[in-house]
């Protein structure tokens, strides 16, 4: 009854972190060691590191249609804009000519 406890509750943890995106496999958290262990040398060798968690913006899937969708909608926002200023001129254009006729 106690190990199926724990195993119940283990494999919970796990489901959870997989919803979160957290979840790393042995093999992962080895590699992740590794690279941390490289990193940390390269520091102490005096090489400049950037620090950025290892993720360059712009460099996964979902962070360029994140950037497509804003220029999207950057795009939309400047046509609704220019397309609002036309109207403005030639409201006022009808109006200056509507003066010139009474």
């Amino acid at each position: 009854a106690e190990k199926d406890r724990k195993k119940q509750k283990q494999k919970e943890k796990i489901e959870r972190q997989k919803k979160e995106g957290t979840y790393m496999t042995k093999k992962q958290k080895q590699q992740a060691a590794l690279a941390q262990q490289r990193l940390e040398a390269m520091k102490a060798a005096g090489m400049d590191v950037p620090s950025g968690g290892g993720k360059k913006k712009g460099s996964s899937v979902e962070d360029k249609k994140d950037e497509a969708e804003e220029a999207r909608k950057k795009a939309q926002a400047e046509a609704k804009k220019r397309a609002e200023e036309e109207a403005k001129k030639l409201a006022e254009e009808k109006r200056l000519e509507e003066e010139r006729l009474a």
